[in-house]
């Protein structure tokens, strides 16, 4: 399966990603990368466990 990098940050806003992962959650794996590998928090308080940090990320991959 192919796969898509979803960059989290904190207080990113839910909104900025839920309709774009509702449409490619069924034809692509959706890896989360955050600055590091620690719990982000967005703006409404959703607590989200990053898969990588973005340093690991290797763009063939994607």
């Amino acid at each position: 399966m192919k796969k898509i990098l979803l960059f989290v940050y904190p207080t990113f806003a839910e909104f900025e990603i839920t309709v774009a992962t509702a449409l490619l959650k069924n034809k692509y794996e959706i890896i989360t990368a955050g600055l590091t590998k620690e719990l982000v928090i967005s703006e409404t308080g959703l607590q989200v466990q990053p898969h990588i940090e973005v340093s690991e990320a290797r763009v063939d991959e994607y």
